[in-house]
């Protein structure tokens, strides 16, 4: 049996089913080809109605599969083994040969020459209004029709010109992947942060002496300029900006004859010898017109030959740097920074994309749990830990 189903939420995050801040207001699901929605102000039970649908359901049709089948974890269901998955938004990536990415449903609506959804709720939520604010008729009408028109693109995507018997095999098969990497967002990755944010504070108190090093070669610049590190790297010359406080004296207005502070800016050139040639490939960057810098970037610095013991030295206290700078900032502060923003308790939740790269390879995002680096791991928290 075929089951289409959306679920309407409270809107903290998105809707985010991992913050525990949001719940259900009402649900809507297409099954024997009749629709049939449930909301907050008729039915608290959604448990005991949704159970047959589920329990019977052979293929489950929804746009953006996964955000309906976490809320359906959150009332304690998980389809049943055996069942397979159509996801509308998915079906079309592959449709199109993988170019559409993260379609929207009423995108599809008007690909298929079907009536798009209603915008009075969306105005509801672009003026602030929680979902459960939402005047009910309005707010079913809009769940209802999610669902009836979802089925009506599934069906328009069983008939289209583009679709083959090979591609239908495909978008079922990975819609069994969906089901995987839903299990994964939804179990989530346990991450220490009390551990990672004191590992964050080791690792700056090392990277104040990092850079009181560098200066002694380098002088007052700024590490994280490009242009600044290149002319310390190869040699060259930039512009600082410098700020002198002044004190002045109104000379008319009610303020007349009281003084205030205003900052008088001089521009300076710098210029530094540099410890290394560029390598004759190195590719020059430019940050403004008439402005041309070589790279500084890491696979580069690499290739530099050291041929005195302080070249060698800058090097490592660069990519040194570098690093720290890079597992601090991108990881071990970031993280928990996004569990606390996100209300996801202990938990990091990654989204892993099979609408996004172009190779249709997979992909993820917020956090982007392919490139976590291997320190990162260490705060990983093993849910089967003795």
């Amino acid at each position: 049996m075929k089951l289409c189903l959306d679920f309407e939420t409270s809107i903290y995050n998105k809707g985010s089913p991992f913050d525990p801040r949001n719940f259900a207001v009402s649900y809507s699901y297409l099954w024997e080809n009749r629709v049939t929605l449930h909301s907050r102000y008729t039915d608290l039970d959604f448990n005991e109605i949704l159970n047959n649908a589920v329990s019977n359901c052979s293929l489950f049709i929804n746009h953006n599969c996964k955000f309906d089948l976490h809320w359906l974890r959150n009332r304690g269901f998980r389809l049943p083994a055996g069942c397979r998955v159509w996801d509308t938004q998915l079906a079309e990536f592959i449709l199109s040969g993988q170019t559409n990415s993260f379609v929207s449903l009423n995108d599809l609506a008007d690909l298929y020459g079907l009536p798009t959804k209603l915008d009075a709720v969306a105005d509801y939520w672009e003026k602030g209004i929680s979902t459960e604010d939402i005047p009910p008729d309005v707010l079913e009408e809009y769940n209802n029709y999610d669902v009836v028109l979802t089925y009506q693109v599934y069906e328009k995507q069983l008939t289209d010109p583009r679709m083959t018997p090979e591609l239908k095999k495909l978008i079922l098969l990975d819609g069994l992947d969906l089901l995987v990497l839903q299990e994964m967002e939804y179990n989530g990755l346990k991450y220490d942060c009390e551990a990672s944010l004191a590992e964050a504070d080791k690792l700056k108190k090392e990277l104040v002496g990092i850079e009181e090093e560098l200066k002694k070669y380098a002088g007052d610049i700024n590490f994280d300029s490009g242009d600044q590190l290149s002319c310390f790297i190869y040699g060259g010359s930039f512009e600082v900006k410098t700020a002198t406080p002044e004190e002045r004296v109104y000379k008319s207005g009610p303020n007349k004859g009281q003084t205030y502070t205003m900052n008088r800016w001089e521009t300076r050139t710098i210029t530094l010898p540099g410890y290394f040639k560029p390598l004759p490939r190195t590719e020059l960057k430019k940050s403004k017109p008439g402005a041309m810098f070589y790279s500084t970037g890491d696979d580069v610095l690499k290739q530099l030959k050291s041929r005195t013991k302080v070249q060698k030295r800058i090097l490592e206290l660069i990519a040194r740097r570098a690093y720290i700078v890079k597992l601090v900032g991108t990881y071990l502060e970031a993280l928990p920074k996004l569990i606390e923003e996100m209300h996801w308790g202990e938990y990091l939740h990654p989204q892993y994309n099979q609408c996004q790269a172009r190779t249709g390879r997979l992909s993820s995002s917020r956090p982007n749990a392919q490139n976590f680096p291997e320190e990162v791991g260490k705060y990983m928290v093993s849910e089967y830990a003795d």
